[in-house]
């Protein structure tokens, strides 16, 4: 079965705190080149909040960059989730509620996979959050006559939000751009995910976008299997 949706970023609003030169991971030159392209240090030092909406809902997320230090908050139907780099919580009427064992695990994960797509590609060298992907540089492929730099991203296992663990990037081979990208995953049934901007958004020096969703569920699916003759067959 396939589906395709639209996702939308919105309202966003970035607020600098310091601009600053951070080290790079030994990544493919090109992953450093898109980091840059989209925000390069600034994703080290901001405040950041928008919202995202789609057809199966919409959040608010909010996010406080400063280092090695973070806050994640992410309101949806009327609750807050809290992930910092002390703490997890989740609002309550007696205030925030400090979360740990599998509550604190849900938690992480719900947050992780709510915050991390909007702002790729930054994380694919690490972040205070998570730990980074072993990234593959695979060259060239040509999409609707275009040539687009291939780049195969793989977590390790418990760290990729929501059960995605391997990723497929496509960007701009001369400026970095993310052009595109896929995941798939093994949760509720399996599948992959196939996502490519549609406009780009500049706030405050970061570079957000909007995306239309492409989706094809079933066991085995990988993102090896997504090239221009899957996309369109599908």
């Amino acid at each position: 079965m396939s589906w395709r949706s639209s996702i939308a970023c919105t309202a966003v609003a970035v607020n600098l705190i310091v601009l600053g030169v951070w080290p790079l991971a030994a990544d493919p030159p090109l992953v450093d080149k898109a980091i840059a392209f989209h925000g390069g240090a600034t994703y080290e030092q901001a405040q950041v909040s928008f919202t995202i909406s789609s057809g199966s809902g919409g959040f608010d997320v909010e996010a406080t960059l400063d280092g090695e230090r973070f806050e994640y908050i992410v309101s949806a139907e009327g609750e807050k989730t809290r992930y910092t780099d002390r703490e997890l919580a989740r609002s309550s009427s007696n205030g925030w509620q400090t979360l740990d064992g599998h509550a604190a695990d849900e938690a992480r994960t719900f947050v992780m996979s709510r915050v991390f797509l909007p702002f790729l590609p930054y994380g694919l060298n690490g972040s205070a959050a998570f730990q980074g992907p072993t990234n593959e540089d695979l060259g060239l492929e040509t999409w609707n006559g275009r040539q687009l730099h291939k780049v195969k991203a793989q977590f390790p296992g418990g760290v990729a939000p929501d059960g995605h663990r391997t990723f497929m990037f496509w960007f701009d081979p001369d400026s970095g751009r993310l052009e595109q990208f896929a995941y798939d995953f093994t949760i509720e049934g399996g599948g992959v995910r196939f996502r490519k901007p549609t406009t780009y958004h500049k706030a405050g020096g970061l570079l957000f976008f909007d995306s239309e969703n492409w989706g094809v569920n079933g066991q085995g699916l990988t993102v090896d299997q997504v090239t221009p003759d899957f996309v369109t067959s599908k």
